[in-house]
């Protein structure tokens, strides 16, 4: 790797990512790397998260501080350089489905990898295991099955129904019978209910 490899990796991104050590192109040691890192969190380049874990900063002009940067952007990064699946925990798939209006304050995930919980400063990230029968590859469709685990067999109402057909069809999400065929009957039940559904 050339010496200039991070600082050109830093210019190409938009301020305010987040991102791992992973990301940038390596074709030398990752000692040069740390190096190359460290010496632009000094320049105030980039901000240290967490081992591994980098910030490049957003500054509001207005008020001339520093955006913090998104815990969200952190756990799916912290999952991408570790090989695992994520999806928001389930009030969170609540409120993205259309069930719920209320915005969890906790930063919970579901995961295919282990349990983790990072202590970043103030905020905790938490990764809770959960089996592959209900974590499809798609993450619409994982969202999906934990809205229905959260809200629990014999819970939804014909409304509730439709507002998760609703949102099928608006992320377009492909209702494959192979991709959920292990979760629990019930779950495919109401699956097969909401694939039903037709448009108004």
């Amino acid at each position: 790797m050339k010496s200039g490899a991070v600082a050109k990796y830093i210019d190409s991104i938009d301020d305010g990512t987040v991102f791992a050590i992973c990301d940038i192109p390596n074709d030398s040691s990752s000692d040069s790397l740390k190096t190359q890192l460290s010496v632009a969190c000094k320049r105030g380049r980039i901000v240290r998260i967490m081992r591994g874990i980098y910030y490049k900063p957003k500054y509001n002009k207005l008020l001339e501080t520093m955006i913090p940067y998104n815990p969200d952007d952190v756990a799916y990064v912290i999952a991408r350089n570790n090989g695992w699946h994520i999806i928001p925990g389930g009030n969170s798939c609540l409120n993205l489905t259309g069930l719920s209006t209320q915005v969890p304050s906790r930063f919970i995930y579901y995961s295919d990898g282990p349990y983790k919980t990072y202590n970043i400063g103030d905020t905790n990230i938490e990764l809770r295991h959960r089996g592959s029968k209900d974590m499809p590859d798609s993450d619409g469709l994982a969202i999906l099955i934990h809205a229905l685990k959260t809200k629990g067999n014999g819970n939804l109402t014909q409304d509730d129904i439709r507002t998760l057909s609703e949102y099928v069809r608006s992320h377009g999400v492909a209702m494959d019978p192979a991709e959920y065929s292990r979760t629990a009957p019930w779950i495919k039940k109401e699956l097969q209910r909401i694939a039903d559904v037709q448009p108004l």
